[in-house]
């Protein structure tokens, strides 16, 4: 049987459907200002396919199935405009590398339900959420759901499965000859510059929504934890990774190789990143903290294991803390310094314990050591940098937002405004 479009009678619901889905999206705007200014940047497509039972964003539009969404209540399908929201706010589908797909989708779920559940949307039937992870990043998420038991019919169900009946889905359906009705209408596209453009707009309605008193004061700070880095980390950080050999098998995590044959079988090493980061938190870099934090969830998404040994300095080391997946970095860092600058104060401070590798976080405005240490040091200079490093590796970060004046006197004499605190 050759597939066939929506007849005349789902037509008409398809109608119906985006007249709702249309005065959802001004209801959102009351409800949540910060997700219904992002929910304008989104077309919205109603569609009756067979492969398509719930929903799903490929970042440029929701698709959402006329007859799923005529069965929710108003408050349910804010909730789901919402979910589609915030994957492509936080940027799930570049998030990912190369996690394995099934604990990824329910870590994404998981952080997405998590801040709805917050905000007071009432989730649809079938939500996942996680209670033991309440207020974690999807990455944190993950790394404990590798330690735990895969649903299947064999064994008890130690997590939840997601019900493809009440699911979004993560990876819009292509082409199948096998599905009886195909919408014309559903046409979603493959576009990696379209995440960089989300972290724009997730800054721009963050911004707006600040300025009119909207925005409550733990999901901003939860946004600038998870902003998009402006530095591509990963291909930066790739040499520094290792493969590190345990001394035998263990089955607890499998080898992730083998995953999607359904095939468990006992892992031999995993990829650990192991490095050092030093934060210039002099008084002319507190406007740069959340890009600095932003960057620093960029280091650790490179990775699926590492350890971040993370330092503060001003004139002085002002704070020295070590970070892994079983003990992560907070989503709210506080600021220790807003001093002077001296860029060799990281430098003496590892001299006893030298680093596999240095990232430096810094405006370029102080001292510098005349020589390099005996390990690579990568230089992440912010936009309005003062000096280039004679030595190291030199990145440079990209503008976050406009209309900041760049090298500006008022930087230079640490007349900034203040930072996160």
């Amino acid at each position: 049987m050759r597939p066939r479009p929506p007849n005349p009678e789902e037509q008409a619901r398809k109608r119906r459907v985006r007249e709702l889905m249309h005065a959802d999206r001004h209801g959102l705007l009351v409800y949540s200002p910060f997700l219904g200014l992002l929910a304008m940047r989104l077309e919205l497509v109603p569609v009756i396919d067979s492969r398509v039972p719930t929903a799903l964003t490929d970042g440029h539009a929701i698709y959402a199935c006329a007859d799923f969404w005529m069965q929710l209540t108003e408050a349910q399908r804010l909730f789901v405009i919402g979910h589609e929201i915030w994957h492509c706010a936080l940027q799930h589908h570049a998030r990912r590398f190369e996690r394995e797909r099934w604990r990824w989708n329910l870590a994404i779920d998981h952080e997405v339900n998590d801040l709805l559940r917050r905000e007071g949307f009432k989730p649809v039937e079938g939500a996942i959420y996680l209670h033991q992870f309440a207020g974690m990043n999807a990455e944190t998420v993950y790394e404990a759901l590798c330690s735990e038991q895969k649903p299947s019919s064999s064994s008890g169900q130690t997590l939840p499965e997601r019900d493809p009946q009440l699911s979004d889905l993560h990876d819009p359906p292509g082409p199948d000859p096998q599905a009886p009705v195909q919408d014309p209408d559903y046409a979603p596209c493959s576009d990696p510059e379209i995440w960089r453009e989300w972290g724009t707009r997730v800054r721009a309605a963050a911004q707006q929504a600040i300025a009119a008193g909207t925005m409550p004061g733990w999901l901003a700070t939860r946004i600038a934890a998870v902003g998009p880095p402006s530095v591509p980390w990963q291909r930066y950080l790739q040499r520094f990774i290792q493969q590190v050999r345990g001394g035998g098998t263990r089955w607890l995590p499998p080898s992730r190789r083998h995953w999607g044959r359904g095939i468990y079988l006992p892992s031999r090493r995993t990829d650990r990143l192991d490095l050092a980061v030093t934060v210039d938190t002099s008084g002319s870099t507190t406007e740069f903290w959340p890009q600095f934090r932003a960057e620093l969830g960029g280091i650790l998404r490179s990775c699926d294991d590492y350890r971040l040994r993370l330092l503060q300095h001003d004139t002085r080391i002002t704070a020295d803390e070590v970070y892994t997946p079983s003990q992560p970095l907070p989503a709210q860092l506080s600021i220790h310094g807003a001093g002077g600058t001296d860029l060799r104060a990281p430098f003496n401070h590892l001299a006893d314990a030298p680093p596999a590798v240095l990232v430096v976080m810094t405006d370029g405005f102080g001292p510098i050591p005349g020589q390099p240490p005996n390990y690579p040091v990568l230089w992440a200079l912010t936009p309005g940098w003062n000096q280039v490093p004679e030595w190291g590796r030199v990145v440079k970060m990209q503008e976050q937002s406009k209309g900041r004046p760049k090298g500006s006197r008022a930087r230079r004499a640490g007349r900034v405004p203040a930072g996160p605190s």
